[in-house]
């Protein structure tokens, strides 16, 4: 199938757990080596729960980003080996959850407004891993 001209964006929560962000490092970890999987998308409700058929097997997986996974449901979708990632018209990332989590209330910056060593390890425990720019981490003495 065609890529969508002008798909919708993914809902940015903030948290890289599965069924939330797809954060880039473990994409790369599977993007080069893994196989990918021909999978139908079957059916995506409305509080985010996806049933996929491959091979005659029922997959059903969670993404919290429901109105962007609708608009790519008439793409072309594979699951990357035996990973959460799954790929949509060769060039969607989605990254799906076996149970559903709730998103980060919050949405800003760490609370005392520095990126630290230590409130980034905070990050990685409450939200599953962060994504800043290099140039935003403070490095203390």
């Amino acid at each position: 199938m065609e890529p969508l001209s002008t798909p919708l964006r993914p809902l940015h929560c903030g948290s890289y757990f599965p069924g939330h962000d797809t954060h880039w490092i473990p994409v790369l970890k599977v993007y080069l080596h893994a196989e990918r999987h021909p999978v139908v998308l079957q059916s995506i409700c409305d509080d985010g729960w996806m049933t996929f058929t491959s091979d005659g097997q029922k997959i059903r997986r969670w993404h919290h980003g429901v109105e962007w996974i609708r608009s790519m449901e008439d793409l072309d979708w594979c699951r990357v080996g035996e990973s959460e990632f799954f790929e949509a018209g060769g060039s969607f990332w989605v990254c799906t959850g076996e149970v559903r989590t709730p998103c980060p209330d919050d949405l800003g910056p760490p609370a005392d407004g520095g990126a630290t060593a230590e409130n980034l390890v905070d990050r990685i425990a409450q939200r599953g891993g962060f994504s800043i720019k290099g140039t935003d981490l403070s490095w203390s003495e």
